[in-house]
């Protein structure tokens, strides 16, 4: 299984709010406090650019990336 978590509340879309949590991470314990739809543009090595939505992506705001989908163990 794999979850999302950004850091950048800019990208967030409809909020909601979650009771805190803890995840595990490879740069230790963060806190999840909310999950919400994200917006990217991404941008290809042949200069075009498309945009992707994820459905289920924690808001951890110390989090020291944008975003990241990680595997839960």
């Amino acid at each position: 299984m794999n979850i999302h978590i950004g850091n950048d509340i800019k990208k967030f879309i409809q909020y909601k709010e979650i009771k805190p949590f803890q995840i595990w991470t490879g740069g230790g314990l963060i806190q999840a406090i909310s999950v919400r739809l994200v917006k990217l543009i991404v941008a290809q090595t042949n200069h075009l650019a498309y945009i992707t939505i994820f459905t289920k992506v924690y808001y951890c705001p110390n989090f020291f990336i944008n975003v990241i989908s990680l595997s839960v163990l």
